[in-house]
């Protein structure tokens, strides 16, 4: 199907179609997590969710080499020597990623306000680690385009924050968690470029990338367990960690596979558009003038990096 939509599309157009495949399903879970979390009947966990979501990653992977093992045999999990040092980090900052993106959603910080703060900071980090770590040139266009992105990030914000109430101890962690999941996803990316380029199979990359997530959260969970699971919410929890967690990882895999770093760095300034137009549709929050105008300026900044700096 890939194929067919590749051929017919070409690889460029169909990684901004699943780009934006991302952005929604990702909207959706952001708003679906943050009410288990804070449902009085539901009142779920980060600890729980966050293991629960990388089983599902594991299965997910099993039952598709399962079924296509003549396609895809397990002789595939095979990983080079160069690269083994690359998964390491990258499992490292997968569990710091989605440890604090949990952590700052079950905060007083709220979903909606952790995605401007953990979405509109990550292009700024993705930009800087694409050129340290993968050595990519990032020109004037990609600076003006990112100032105008976050500065309409920022008006996003400051429509969804009252600075004349007292913030607690609750909400600035939750900015350090959220501040924390965004320079460890922009990690992420950078390793999912790294591996990629390299040739490892993509569901070779999720296989690796929850493994390790899985062990530390099991540990953990046979020690604090009766604190934080829940039985009562393993399937729901398991079916949006299927369709909202595990998917939006292969789609951006396949993004980072056909953009360069620095493209993907620009198109995540639309993240916390999708998530702020979800947040409204599902009645968490009705937009204000500056959230709109805040919604132009991030997509002119992209339509203006992607226009002329052409993937």
């Amino acid at each position: 199907m890939l194929k067919f939509l590749r051929e017919t599309m070409g690889s460029s157009a169909l990684a901004y179609l699943v780009f934006f495949s991302f952005c929604i399903i990702s909207g959706i879970r952001d708003v679906i997590t943050e009410y288990l979390f804070k449902d009085e009947v539901w009142n779920s966990n980060p600890v729980f969710t966050l293991f629960v979501f990388s089983i599902s990653a594991i299965v997910f992977v099993v039952l598709f080499l399962f079924i296509n093992e003549r396609r895809l045999g397990f002789d595939r999990f095979k990983v080079e020597k160069n690269t083994v040092v690359v998964f390491v980090k990258l499992n490292f900052f997968t569990f710091l990623a989605f440890g604090c993106f949990l952590l700052a959603i079950d905060s007083s910080f709220g979903a909606a306000l952790n995605s401007v703060v953990d979405y509109g900071t990550s292009p700024i980090f993705t930009g800087i680690l694409a050129a340290i770590v993968l050595g990519e040139k990032l020109g004037k266009v990609f600076w003006v385009s990112l100032f105008f992105g976050v500065s309409g990030i920022l008006l996003i914000a400051n429509s969804r924050v009252s600075f004349d109430v007292e913030m607690h101890a609750s909400w600035y962690v939750g900015l350090l968690c959220a501040l924390s999941s965004s320079l460890s996803s922009a990690f992420c990316r950078a390793y999912y470029k790294k591996l990629v380029d390299l040739g490892v199979e993509k569901l070779l990359i999720l296989f690796w990338r929850m493994t390790g997530m899985v062990l530390v959260l099991f540990i953990f969970m046979l020690v604090y367990g009766d604190e934080y699971w829940r039985s009562d919410l393993l399937v729901i929890t398991f079916i949006v960690g299927l369709f909202g967690f595990v998917l939006p990882i292969y789609l951006m895999l396949l993004v980072v596979q056909n953009f360069e770093l620095k493209h993907v760095a620009v198109l995540l300034m639309l993240y916390p558009v999708f998530t702020l137009l979800f947040a409204s549709a599902f009645g968490y929050y009705s937009p204000a003038a500056l959230d709109m105008l805040g919604i132009l300026l991030v997509l002119g900044a992209v339509l203006l990096h992607e226009t002329i700096d052409r993937v």
